[in-house]
């Protein structure tokens, strides 16, 4: 196990360390102080870079060949568009690698402020630069090194992942009385970073430095078959990564991830791609429309057609991919209130962002929560509240079978029966 500890450190207005002398002693000794400071308060966590700095040859070799093609050229003494079109080429080219070197992460960092209770955590890429920073409660994150399988030219392997997930034990942030969650979720309970190196650091390692109980259970591991008591120990449902689709971030705060539909594909990525894709088809055909003769249908209706049918086919599959999106749920939020006199539920858009339904009530009226098919559907369900005065309200419609939501209504239902119990 190899774990990097940063040594630079900002020594303020110290300047150089004069020869040594009874006030210098005391000089001296702070600045190793803070030394000492930054390498116990900063982590350094490496990304495996051995893909990225490959991935790089191909542009250090086409700069390199553009660059000598460009130098035949001057020397040749040839027309200045030649120069200026390989110019260009290779100031694009150029950019694309910076833009490539930013968007790569090198490394993560670590940065602990205990006077503070303040976590940050930084990407760092390779321009040095932090892509991302986080900041937590030190007191409310917990932190792992996870797996998960990846697939590449037909071959599975396990890699190795950072997972860092708030707890939200300081309730600040949750608080249905004092915050603003009733109106603005918490858009990431998580954080994922792959890519790190394998066989590196360990969750022991991290929570040591991070100074957090090595056995507390991440909530993105949290297994509901034990929680509801089964004989299984196994999690009955996942999402990306093998993370619980059911999550117990706190006593106050659970979290429900809904399967995705299948027109969703994969976001914003697949929308993208289509798109790329559709004008990548389209191009040929515009660029014969472009050259084709107008007097001449046999050479300009074929080449129109093939246009036409290309964006047809195109336009569909992006509509059904922004469908998917748009129906999409990013996940369902369960929120108590500090005396659990008050329960919150909603279900969040597609990113996360806002809410798409919520339902805020006093358990001391509700009487239990239930889930019944939709419509006679058996691939759709709804979430109904019963209050204690027999009345019924529909609160949430949700794209899976009422029977594969058991979880969901044990959580729900689990509060309620305690509330009535005391």
């Amino acid at each position: 196990m190899s774990v990097m500890y940063t040594n630079n450190v900002d020594i303020g207005n110290f300047g150089l360390i004069p020869p040594e002398s009874k006030d210098s002693k005391g000089i001296q000794n702070t600045y190793n102080t803070i030394q000492y400071n930054a390498k116990q308060n900063e982590m350094i966590i490496e990304e495996d870079n051995c893909g990225i700095i490959c991935n790089s040859i191909p542009f250090f070799f086409v700069i390199i060949l553009a660059t000598f093609i460009l130098i035949m050229l001057i020397r040749s003494k040839v027309s200045f568009i030649p120069i200026l079109i390989v110019s260009l080429v290779i100031i694009v080219l150029i950019l694309l690698y910076i833009l490539f070197l930013y968007l790569n992460v090198k490394h993560v960092k670590l940065i602990k402020n205990e006077s503070l209770n303040l976590l940050t955590v930084k990407r760092i890429n390779f321009l040095n630069l932090a892509k991302s920073t986080w900041n937590f409660n030190l007191q409310d994150v917990i932190v792992d090194i996870g797996t998960y399988k990846y697939r590449y030219k037909n071959r599975t392997s396990i890699k190795e992942l950072l997972v860092i997930t708030n707890t939200f034990k300081n309730t600040t942030d949750i608080d249905l009385n004092s915050s603003n969650i009733k109106i603005k979720p918490i858009k990431n309970i998580y954080h994922v970073i792959t890519g790190i190196k394998e066989k590196t650091y360990t969750t022991l390692s991290i929570r040591n430095f991070l100074g957090a109980n090595p056995e507390t259970e991440n909530p993105v591991y949290f297994n509901i078959n034990k929680y509801m008591g089964r004989s299984s120990d196994i999690p009955s449902s996942f999402i990306k990564y093998n993370f619980s689709r059911y999550m117990k971030i706190s006593n106050y705060f659970f979290s429900y991830y809904p399967k995705k539909p299948c027109l969703y594909c994969d976001g914003y990525t697949c929308l993208i791609m289509t798109i790329i894709i559709t004008l990548f088809f389209s191009s040929g055909p515009i660029t014969g429309l472009i050259l084709a003769d107008t007097s001449k249908m046999d050479e300009f209706l074929p080449v129109l057609i093939m246009l036409i049918v290309f964006l047809i086919i195109g336009g569909i599959v992006i509509m059904l991919i922004i469908i998917g999106i748009k129906k999409y749920s990013l996940r369902m939020d369960i929120i108590y209130s500090k005396d659990f006199d008050t329960i919150f539920i909603a279900l969040l858009n597609h990113n996360g962002t806002s809410y798409k339904k919520t339902y805020i009530h006093d358990i001391n009226s509700i009487e239990k929560f239930i889930i019944d098919n939709y419509n006679y559907s058996n691939d759709k369900s709804i979430l109904k509240v019963v209050y204690k005065n027999k009345n019924v309200e529909d609160i949430i419609i949700l794209d899976e079978c009422k029977y594969a939501l058991d979880e969901l209504l044990f959580i729900l239902n689990e509060r309620i029966n305690k509330y009535q119990q005391v």
